[in-house]
């Protein structure tokens, strides 16, 4: 094989490798942002636990109520969940994630995102039934629910505190 020829190969290895990191990089994101996301996955995992937990809560009591903090689910061994992480706290800082009751039957849950999940819906790397449900926007979020008096659980709309 000619010097020319091993060059011209050599040359189009290069541009193909270089091109594959580039789409690798735009698609699934660098190494950070990749952690990122699953960091934020993982806390929308346990918030969707915490719903349910919460829910069963709810449904244990006399009189259907939400409890006034997390501290009484966690208390609650009928509204403990079988998930074996804590779903009570954020998987990067330990922090129990925000919570608050709004009603006998209203509450909002909140929580700190490294990633924005409108980008990351358009961007392919999460689902739309994901998005749908948990969309937020990069930095401080918060979700309100309503539980019915079957302890049926929905989100009403996600909102953001003032400020933020």
């Amino acid at each position: 094989m000619s010097k020319h020829v091993q060059l011209l190969i050599t040359g189009l290895v290069v541009v193909l490798v270089v091109l594959s990191l580039v789409w690798t990089y735009r698609f699934l994101g660098t190494p950070a942002e990749q952690r990122a996301l699953r960091m934020d996955l993982q806390r929308v995992h346990r918030l969707d636990e915490l719903t349910n937990s919460i829910a069963r809560y709810y449904r244990s009591q006399d009189k259907p109520k939400l409890p006034e903090s997390l501290e009484q689910v966690r208390a609650d061994p009928s509204a403990n969940s079988f998930y074996l992480g804590n779903i009570y706290e954020d998987p990067l800082t330990g922090k129990l994630f925000e919570y608050r009751r709004l009603s006998d039957n209203e509450y909002e849950l909140c929580a700190e995102f490294q990633t924005d999940f409108r980008e990351e819906e358009k961007k392919g790397r999460i689902t739309s039934d994901l998005a749908a449900k948990w969309m937020h926007p990069k930095g401080r979020a918060c979700f309100r629910f309503r539980v019915s008096p079957e302890g049926d659980t929905s989100r009403i709309e996600p909102t953001r505190t003032p400020g933020d």
